[in-house]
């Protein structure tokens, strides 16, 4: 799933589940740029960051809150997406209809 595109913003950001169904393994990708995992978000989202901002230190203020945004957006999907009616899991839960 994108979260943004080149059109509408300077990041092209997307959801990757990899190869693994395991909640804390998920992937935010920031393409050509960093890769980041819902765990890694999670634990210091100020720290992947100050590595984006490290890399690029031309990055406005305004880019780094409109990327922190995108990186909110995909834990809270990740969250929605292990949540079974059940419980918290931390296993990928496929609807079937």
């Amino acid at each position: 799933m994108s979260y943004s595109r080149w059109s509408n913003s300077i990041w092209y950001t997307y959801w990757s589940t990899g190869c693994s169904d395991k909640k804390n393994k998920q992937t935010f990708c920031i393409c050509s740029v960093a890769t980041f995992t819902y765990k890694q978000l999670k634990d210091d989202i100020y720290k992947c960051l100050k590595e984006i901002k490290k890399k690029y230190p031309t990055c406005t203020d305004y880019e780094i809150e409109e990327l922190r945004g995108y990186m909110k957006e995909f834990m809270e999907d990740v969250e929605r997406e292990f949540t079974t009616k059940r419980g918290k899991s931390d296993r990928l839960w496929i609807r079937i209809k």
